[in-house]
């Protein structure tokens, strides 16, 4: 039996056709396979943080101006005829009187002492006990203004008056007298001051040496 043989141009005619067909199945294929959409997600908008309110500036408190304690003029007295050496020993005969004055506590005498007034100490030879006293000049207003403390922490004695005192008080708790005559502010203070009597004395001494 006779083998049937292809032309050579027919041979070529079908190859392209194949090669043609295979083309437009792959481009039909390409074409339909969508592109895969980019998977990185568009960053969410942040949203501005408030803005801080900036503290309200501080104000410094001015410190208040104090008042200026008052100045004592000056007495040129000597202890030794504030209260005379006489008058003293009729007073009490185991007294006399200091050089140096040393106060401690917080007595009129040692605020007198702060004002720059005068201050005299004598001192009891037994028991050595002290008699302080203190005299200060002051300013009308000052004196005023000492009057109205002395009243509410000390009791009123009449009876210094008799010594020549305008206004005179006595603390049984401070063992302290104090007078003012004038612009004068006497103190005395001792521990032997037990009633307001005991200085009576010397209150009135002292108050007539600052007369003159």
């Amino acid at each position: 039996m006779a083998t049937r043989s292809v032309s050579p141009a027919r041979r070529v005619a079908t190859t392209l056709a194949l090669a043609a067909a295979t083309g437009l199945l792959l481009t039909s294929c390409a074409q339909g396979t969508p592109s895969a959409a980019p998977t990185t997600p568009t960053a969410e908008p942040t949203e501005a943080a408030p803005a801080t309110e900036s503290a309200a500036p501080e104000e410094t408190a001015t410190a208040e101006p104090t008042e200026a304690a008052p100045e004592s003029q000056a007495i040129d007295i000597p202890c030794s005829e504030l209260i005379s050496n006489q008058q003293m020993y009729d007073y009490n005969a185991n007294v006399s009187l200091l050089d140096t004055v040393t106060l401690s506590g917080t007595s009129n005498v040692s605020t007198i002492q702060e004002l720059g007034g005068l201050t005299c100490q004598w001192v009891n030879a037994t028991s050595e006990e002290t008699i302080d006293v203190g005299v200060a000049k002051l300013d009308d207003a000052s004196i005023e203004n000492l009057k109205n403390i002395a009243i509410t922490r000390s009791s009123s004695v009449p009876t210094y008056r008799e010594g020549g005192a305008e206004e005179g008080y006595f603390s049984t708790a401070g063992k302290e007298a104090q007078v003012f005559v004038g612009d004068y502010w006497i103190a005395l203070h001792s521990e032997l001051f037990l009633e307001p009597g005991d200085p009576q004395p010397l209150v009135a001494d002292v108050i007539a040496s600052l007369n003159g």
